[in-house]
């Protein structure tokens, strides 16, 4: 208790204001530089970095928060579909768009059920603090939204090891992890 009270008050750093304004940027590192100093002080968030594409020339970057998002449903819809089934996708046609990845990606590899784009940083540090997965590719100034929510938990039970006459009844049955994402 005594380091709750001992503890002052900080204000955000003069220059967050200003990060959160910005628009996206095309270039996938100065979003990703950005995007860390935002979240420096969260330690779930995950930063996945990779390379897709025919010759692995497309640089992507997937942005969520551990414990809010289904971690198989992003394995199975955003990164095998862009990793695996893309290439596949590729060698049964013969041609790669490679001035239009973004809208290709968006519309037929993505195989998430909620898919949309946003154009700020707000927006995505909104969206991946609601349990959705954010996608940046480097060269395009948007990003896309995946609904990738779908945290675990268990319902408040009644406790067994502290029963008490007089008072509530419940208690918390998950994880540290678990509980803070809630």
């Amino acid at each position: 208790m005594r380091y709750l009270k001992t503890k002052q008050k900080t204000d955000p750093p003069p220059g967050t204001r200003a990060v959160v304004a910005k628009p996206i940027s095309d270039k996938l590192q100065e979003n990703a530089d950005d995007l860390r100093y935002l979240l420096e002080r969260c330690s779930d968030v995950v930063f996945k970095e990779f390379t897709f594409g025919p010759h692995r020339e497309n640089r992507g970057l997937v942005i969520f928060f551990d414990g809010l998002v289904d971690k198989k449903e992003i394995e199975t819809h955003l990164l095998k579909s862009l990793l695996l089934e893309l290439n596949m996708a590729i060698n049964s046609c013969s041609s790669w768009p490679e001035h239009d990845v973004f809208n290709l990606v968006k519309d037929s590899i993505l195989s998430a059920a909620e898919v949309k784009s946003i154009t700020t940083l707000q927006d995505v540090c909104h969206s991946i603090g609601s349990g959705d997965t954010v996608l940046l590719i480097d060269g395009y100034d948007t990003a896309l939204v995946a609904g990738t929510r779908g945290w675990e938990g268990r319902s408040i039970q009644t406790s067994e090891n502290e029963v008490v006459v007089r008072g509530p009844k419940e208690a918390f049955t998950e994880t540290l992890r678990f509980n803070t994402a809630l």
